[in-house]
């Protein structure tokens, strides 16, 4: 991942563009996580059926900053993987709800929260606020006003988005075959819009200049053809 000296420059929140910008987040994945991480394959399948799985944070060289990946799951998946019959390294595209299904009071499964370890915790907390923010935007577009998630804890980002949204723990390790707690919650409209206000606020303290897209995200561009970023949210180190 991108170093230690990313604070003062521009980063760009996006969906990955391309097959080769997508692979620099599945390097990083699986450097992280090992044989706990999709396959290669695995995510390059995953990534060209719903590409807004990904949402990445990329510094001015290209290089990753910060990651998040919410796989919105057909309802007998997203039961089996809170049973433990299935885990992540398992996912694949059909068991996915596809780009044009509704997805009111739909389950999303966030497999992984990424960042930069090297980062100062100023800046940690801000891509990571940026990313639930993003994330929520593209929700806020669908029109979506409950549904719920479910994720496990292996990274320490992880364990405090469990934390954050108060989630509840679904199922013990015990009982799951890759051996980890998993936890959910409900997000309603209400929920959403508190934690949106609360990072409203902490937005305000000059650090970031955030500029949202004015409509939602087409996906429907060849996966792997060099294009344009979609207008995105933008930050940077706001002048001392």
């Amino acid at each position: 991942m991108s170093g230690g000296n990313l604070g003062g420059c521009m980063y760009i929140c996006c969906v990955p563009k391309n097959l080769a910008e997508f692979k620099k987040l599945i390097d990083v994945e699986q450097s992280l996580f090992g044989d706990r991480a999709l396959s290669l394959e695995a995510s390059v399948a995953l990534f060209k059926n719903r590409p807004d799985i990904y949402t990445a944070v990329l510094c001015p060289k290209g290089s990753v900053a910060a990651y998040l990946t919410a796989y919105p799951l057909q309802p007998k998946c997203a039961e089996a993987l809170i049973e433990g019959t299935i885990t992540e390294p398992e996912l694949t595209p059909d068991m996915l709800l596809t780009r044009h299904a509704k997805l009111e009071r739909s389950s999303f499964y966030i497999g992984s929260v990424v960042v930069d370890s090297k980062l100062d915790p100023i800046l940690k907390s801000i891509l990571l606020i940026s990313l639930a923010q993003y994330r929520v935007r593209q929700l806020q577009a669908d029109q979506i006003r409950r549904f719920s998630v479910i994720m496990t804890a292996v990274s320490k980002e992880g364990r405090r988005l469990v934390n954050w949204i108060g989630a509840e723990k679904l199922n013990d390790g015990a009982n799951r075959k890759d051996g980890l707690d998993v936890y959910g919650r409900t997000i309603t409209q209400g929920f959403i819009y508190q934690a949106c206000a609360a990072a409203e606020r902490f937005f305000d303290n000059k650090f970031v200049h955030i500029d949202y897209p004015s409509r939602p995200l087409d996906h429907r561009g060849v996966v792997g053809i060099e294009a344009r970023h979609p207008t995105v949210s933008h930050w940077q180190r706001a002048p001392s």
